[in-house]
């Protein structure tokens, strides 16, 4: 038997106002626009330092889990559909208060309760996939997950190869904010045919959202160096010690604005900062002193890692401890 359910509308007024009002309410209030569709081909974005244009649209499918598990699969051998008994879609919460997938299970690399999904390559074109992840527990500090993967192989499904990683552990901010997580990488020479994400070891600490699979290439970005050169103009004196210096500095960088080429301009604004850093020290003095934190890697250990350091001790809390034992860390 078939049933043909028929809605109708009626509009109690004919004015043209009222009736684009009501088309507008309708299309937002009942057929919601989804974030998923935010960029398409030929679109920029940036993302730190870097931009890129993109060349595609999405390659993921339901990337926001806006139609609930469909398109994501588990880390069995089989690549089964996620299971509604092992995962959860939160509709409310997510980026930009959308839906967001949380794995419920603490369960290992070769089971039904991680995540185990891959998506199709090309060979010879340059792809940017990104992610972003936040801890449930707003009270939890900023921390370094090992076990949110995302890699290169030409065996999918497989619950063991991981032959090339490209994201060997996630950054996830403190405080239950949302940590964008990305890579951007060629398929070229030795080339794979799937990139995959294998995020397990869940039990409920994890939302997961906002994924991009997109063709990109890497375009000029000035805004990096546009910030040098304010900051040298801002600096300069011209009876300072080694203000010439300085000056034939900010003239080269102005220069390397006009560059269509992405290493150019990223030297271009090494070179400067460099500039700028020994201009600083140069007059520094006890009237002017020169904050020189910027000079260490990893002053604070934000991301509760180590990196930068030698012989350090245990990191937790952005703070490195050691228990009972001479130590030299540097």
């Amino acid at each position: 038997m078939r049933l043909v359910l028929t809605v109708k509308f009626y509009i109690m007024s004919k004015h043209p106002i009222f009736i684009a009002f009501f088309l507008l309410f309708f299309l937002f209030a009942v057929c919601p626009v989804s974030a998923d569709a935010t960029y398409q081909t030929g679109d920029t974005v940036t993302l730190g330092v870097k931009k890129y244009k993109l060349l595609s649209n999405n390659q993921i499918t339901n990337p926001g889990f806006q139609n609930g598990l469909t398109g994501w699969t588990d880390a069995t051998t089989s690549a089964a559909p996620l299971s509604t008994t092992k995962f959860s879609v939160r509709t409310t919460g997510g980026v930009d208060n959308s839906a967001y997938l949380v794995g419920t299970t603490n369960e290992g690399a070769t089971s039904a309760g991680s995540v185990g999904t891959g998506w199709p390559l090309t060979k010879d074109k340059q792809y940017l996939f990104a992610y972003k992840v936040k801890y449930l527990d707003a009270t939890k500090v900023a921390g370094t997950e090992s076990y949110l993967k995302t890699y290169l192989t030409n065996v999918f499904p497989t619950s063991t190869n991981e032959p090339i990683m490209l994201i060997g552990s996630a950054q996830v901010n403190g405080g239950g904010a949302w940590t964008q997580n990305h890579v951007f990488f060629t398929n070229s020479g030795t080339y794979y045919k799937y990139l995959v994400v294998r995020f397990r070891w869940l039990d409920n600490k994890f939302g997961f959202d906002d994924f991009w699979l997109f063709e990109a290439q890497e375009v000029v970005n000035t805004e990096a160096l546009e910030a040098s050169i304010t900051e040298a103009q801002s600096l300069y004196t011209a009876d300072a010690v080694g203000a010439t210096a300085l000056l034939e500095a900010i003239t080269t960088a102005q220069a390397a604005l006009n560059s269509q080429s992405v290493a150019e301009v990223e030297a271009a604004t090494s070179v400067l900062k460099t500039a700028i850093q020994v201009y600083r020290y140069a007059n520094a003095s006890a009237e002017n002193p020169l904050d020189m934190t910027s000079f260490i890697t990893n002053p604070s250990f934000a991301d509760n890692t180590a990196t930068g350091w030698q012989g350090a001790g245990t990191v937790n809390y952005q703070e490195v401890e050691f228990y009972e034992k001479t130590f030299n860390m540097y």
